[in-house]
């Protein structure tokens, strides 16, 4: 690999992480003027608060949403590839003993495989963005395989717990944007393929030019109007938003997802891996790099990857 794809790679690994655990503190506050008002301007991690849903993490831990993008990540590690039902033993394995917030579609999906249920067909009917998002250890493993197989892949590990449609939909086209980013387009030709693609329920192209539509508005405005909540058709409008206006700046775009409130964690993980990879590790600020716990796993999953390729 030439050294502006590896750089890719890790910053699209590195930026998934990175832009969860941005959002730690902050996640599910949907009040954006009381979100001003309490915290200001969010541009460094910080310990969550008592009232919050991650009140027993710690500034530079991830959500669970990152907890189970680092379960995919070491799942991908010790079986040397993605294998789904192998993924969804270690994926199960990792909720034995979690102290931590646990959301609907895992509660529902560890119900039905303890009732018996085969993994494949377990998964919740939820439609969040959350179970999608958590792909990018999966995507740098596989970032020189066909996109038709790694399109196949995401659409596995986010129909482990999220069995709907539209959350395989949008595994897809993050599958199909971060690739063609990884391929040399811009971000806006990246865009424009992705959500030219046929997908099974999400109409992409609306989406898009009604994202476009909203250009007029202030960012939180916008968020606003397009949606802050954790479903697909609320949280991806919202991505691209973020992408149109903040895509040429990680920092920035980091930053402005956290402050337009809802579910910025899930948003962050997306967000993250696409200005990853469209940017580089280089451009991720050294700060937040420096204070994610998980950077030394990172670290070592890169450096089995890139020995791997060599």
């Amino acid at each position: 690999m030439s050294s502006n794809q590896i750089d890719s790679i890790a910053g699209l690994i590195y930026g998934s992480f990175v832009a969860d655990s941005l959002a730690l503190g902050t996640h599910w506050i949907y009040g954006q003027k009381a979100l001003r008002r309490d915290y200001g301007r969010v541009t460094d991690f910080f310990d969550p608060r008592k009232d919050s849903v991650h009140r027993n993490k710690i500034r530079g831990q991830q959500t669970h949403y990152g907890d189970q993008a680092l379960t995919l990540m070491e799942s991908i590690e010790i079986h040397r590839g993605f294998e789904f039902a192998a993924f969804a033993q270690d994926w199960q394995r990792m909720w034995s003993g979690y102290s931590h917030y646990v959301d609907q579609a895992t509660k529902e999906t560890l119900k039905n495989l303890n009732a018996g249920s085969a993994a494949a067909a377990a998964a919740s009917k939820s439609d969040e963005l959350g179970g999608a998002a958590r792909i990018a250890p999966l995507l740098a493993t596989m970032a020189n395989k066909p996109i038709g197989s790694v399109v196949a892949a995401a659409r596995a590990q986010t129909a482990l717990t999220h069995g709907s449609k539209a959350a395989g939909d949008a595994a897809e086209f993050l599958t199909r944007l971060v690739f063609s980013l990884l391929d040399g387009e811009t971000l806006r030709a990246a865009i424009d393929q992705a959500v030219s693609a046929a997908f099974d329920e999400l109409d992409l192209r609306k989406v898009w030019i009604g994202v476009e539509g909203t250009r007029s508005l202030e960012i939180a405005a916008a968020a606003k109007s397009l949606g802050l909540a954790c479903p697909t058709p609320q949280a991806l409008p919202t991505l691209l938003m973020l992408l149109d206006r903040c895509g040429d700046d990680f920092e920035t775009a980091a930053i402005e997802n956290v402050m337009a409130g809802g579910d910025n964690a899930a948003r962050g993980l997306a967000l993250g891996m696409i200005l990853g990879a469209r940017h580089g590790n280089s451009r991720i600020p050294t700060r937040w790099l420096d204070e994610l716990e998980a950077a030394p796993r990172i670290e070592a999953f890169l450096q089995k990857l890139r020995a791997h390729e060599a």
